[in-house]
């Protein structure tokens, strides 16, 4: 997961680690929230994020729509509420449409790519709207953002 290791503060074990806990546990998929904690205890992480794609149109203007949830270790507590989190549920969940006719995903994509810095090319900017593995990072920092904003305290008033 490229977008959790690029977030400050967050590291990303490799996916054949993951994969191979699972091969361990006879788990084929992450179906339930209790499969979810259960791989979650098995690989010894602090919080085990479960992604699927539920819609992918690649070609011009491509679309996507992604949704997450994380799960995290018992003992953990709600940073926005400092209340424990139920490890048997998801602490935070998001899902999302990126469909770049729409002009508010074209502006959250324009943000994103304004913070990046990409080496020229014939696409500039529109690369993200070239390549679809480029469209899927944004959309999964957008995704990955929610997730983390959900669990951040309301601002101070």
């Amino acid at each position: 997961m490229k977008v959790i290791e690029e977030t400050e503060g967050l590291s990303c074990v490799a996916l054949n680690r993951t994969l191979a806990a699972m091969q361990t546990l006879g788990m084929r998929a992450v179906r339930t929230d209790a499969d979810a904690v259960t791989l979650l205890e098995a690989m010894g992480v602090d919080g085990l994020v479960i992604g699927t794609i539920s819609m992918w149109d690649p070609y011009p203007p491509p679309k996507i729509g992604l949704a997450a949830q994380l799960y995290v270790r018992p003992g953990m507590t709600n940073p926005a509420t400092f209340q424990p989190i139920d490890p048997a549920v998801p602490a935070s969940a998001a899902s999302g449409s990126f469909d770049a006719s729409n002009h508010a995903t074209l502006a959250a994509l324009r943000r994103y790519s304004d913070a990046r810095h990409q080496p020229g090319g014939p696409y500039g900017d529109e690369i993200y709207l070239v390549e679809m593995s480029r469209y899927a990072e944004f959309a999964s920092h957008e995704i990955l953002a929610r997730i983390l904003q959900s669990l951040l305290p309301p601002p101070c008033r």
